[in-house]
């Protein structure tokens, strides 16, 4: 993520990279993508990784100005739900869930935190790096 997430700053854009790869882990890690459902929303209480970094990125996201939302662990929990049950999808029926499902959700989640529609649709539709750099 780090690799992927290099040179930029803006908090909705790293939480949108962020959310975007992490919902492709179904097809390009789906190890990882089954140890995340398998944990559930306990993956909130894991201290380093995915979740720490999306608090992070929420956190700092309210602070610029950029999410609106009241209380950032809040937030990261629906979010985190989200992404769960499109892990769990994914696993269960791969042929619905594809990088435009993945963009979506990432989409309404910076609804979910504050960022007006427009824009939460252009953040979603960013390139992402190339795989190789994940």
């Amino acid at each position: 993520m780090n690799r992927a997430s290099a040179g930029l700053t803006d908090p909705a854009e790293l939480f949108a990279v962020g959310t975007r790869i992490t919902g492709r882990l179904g097809w390009t890690h789906p190890d990882m993508a089954g140890f995340l459902t398998g944990t559930g929303m306990n993956v909130l209480d894991i201290t380093t990784g995915l979740v720490p970094r999306a608090l992070r990125d929420i956190e700092a996201g309210r602070a610029a100005g950029r999410f609106t939302i009241p209380d950032p662990e809040i937030a990261l929990s629906a979010a985190v739900g989200g992404m769960l049950g499109l892990l769990q999808m994914c696993q269960r029926h791969p042929e619905r869930v594809t990088e435009t499902t993945v963009d979506q959700l990432a989409e309404a989640e910076l609804r979910l935190l504050g960022v007006p529609a427009d824009e939460a649709a252009r953040l979603a539709a960013l390139p992402l790096p190339p795989i190789e750099a994940w």
